[in-house]
């Protein structure tokens, strides 16, 4: 994790790519929604009471934390920062209810939606209402194009994950022979994706690509298959509890290749879920971990009062909401005495890259042409009973 620190506390670096120049003068003095003279509301829809709960929870209390803290400044240029959240219980119907009503009532920007089929299901009405979608948590870019206006993201598509981490692996480990087993379904084809594009570089091909049903109970046929294949390294297209069974199906057959997946399965519950067989893993990841004891002391100092406030551990999730409401201070700060959607657009597109100058982290780079935010990420390792930094990928100071 002194590794993963030092990663996390870079300076800001150049300005990249072709960005938009903000206007000097408002484009109007006639109010947006949600911004009065002492405040500014925003909304968010997340799942606080289905399958995605513990996520959706630690998303309003990250970006609940950063806003508090803004506003016991002051606010931002004397706006106290309002946040509404809705409860979409992982529902489309329920999360374009809330949407809808939250655009009812006046928001300036909608922000940290979670889950692919609520965030599907909202993006609609709120770009076509005009308001900001900032910062959804969702593995890949879903409905518009990620250069939609009014549209931005922090995220890292499952396709480029696995390309970054198998390289990182490769070029760490060596040429293994590597096989693909994912879930049948657009999140494990993405999984494969990503691999088959990042050995066609290398001039290889999957020894195996293998699909599996979604809670399938018996793996043991492709576990065979793989292992005659002679796989060495196995990437997995598959969220956190299919892959640690996985690696328990393997071990069970004394087979113990390399495993690779995605940054769902980079859980702090991992050994919780996988137990001793989860030991080797390897994920990629975008936001760390925040152990309290990490040896990056303005992390572990915020890991601490993070748990005291509301008893109950700090997740990668939890660090990126809180990250991403001090990225929305910062551009809303930027956005003048008059903000607007499209404004504040311009704001973000023209800023350097981002990392945040307290918690630093992989740098966040818009542009006019560019919404995603994130070009790569970081290989980190199950070990131990916790994820340890494996690699980083942007080591310059």
């Amino acid at each position: 994790m002194r590794r993963l620190a030092a990663t996390f506390a870079l300076g800001a670096g150049l300005i990249l790519g072709a960005r938009a120049v903000a206007p000097a003068q408002p484009l109007s003095v006639v109010p947006a929604p949600g911004v009065r003279p002492d405040s500014i509301t925003i909304g968010s829809v997340l799942d606080l009471s289905g399958p995605l709960a513990s996520e959706g929870i630690a998303i309003r209390d990250g970006l609940g934390l950063a806003f508090d803290e803004a506003n016991a400044r002051g606010g931002v240029l004397g706006r106290k920062i309002r946040l509404v959240v809705k409860d979409s219980a992982y529902d489309p119907l329920k999360a374009r209810a809330g949407a809808v009503a939250l655009l009812k009532q006046g928001i300036f920007a909608m922000i940290g939606a979670d889950g692919t089929p609520p965030v599907s299901a909202i993006e609609g009405p709120v770009l076509a209402h005009g308001t900001l979608e900032l910062f959804p948590f969702v593995p890949s870019p879903v409905g518009p194009e990620s250069t939609a206006q009014l549209k931005f993201e922090i995220a890292l598509p499952i396709p480029r994950q696995i390309g970054v981490g198998l390289d990182m692996l490769l070029r760490q480990r060596g040429d293994l022979k590597t096989a693909v087993l994912y879930r049948d379904g657009p999140y494990g084809r993405a999984a494969l994706e990503g691999a088959t594009a990042a050995l066609t570089g290398r001039g290889t091909v999957p020894v195996a690509a293998l699909a599996f049903d979604a809670g399938a109970a018996d793996l043991t046929d492709r576990i065979d298959t793989l292992r005659k294949a002679g796989a060495e390294l196995v990437v997995l297209g598959a969220v956190a509890q299919e892959s640690f069974r996985i690696m328990a199906a393997a071990h069970a057959r004394h087979w113990y290749p390399v495993f690779l997946c995605p940054s769902d399965c980079y859980v702090p519950e991992a050994a919780a879920l996988g137990g001793r067989t989860a030991e080797g893993l390897y994920a990629v990841a975008t936001t760390p971990i925040p152990y309290p004891d990490s040896g990056n002391r303005p992390l572990d100092l915020w890991a601490r009062n993070f748990e005291r406030r509301f008893h109950t551990l700090a997740s990668a999730q939890a660090l990126r909401a809180y990250l991403d409401g001090r990225l929305f201070v910062e551009a809303l700060r930027r956005s003048g005495p008059h903000p607007t959607p499209l404004i504040f657009a311009h704001r973000l597109e023209a800023m350097p890259p981002w990392r945040d100058p307290l918690y630093g982290g992989l740098a966040i780079d818009y542009t006019s042409r560019d919404h995603m935010g994130l070009k790569t990420g970081f290989l980190a390792q199950f070990a131990r009973g916790r994820w340890r930094m494996a690699t980083a990928t942007d080591p310059k100071p």
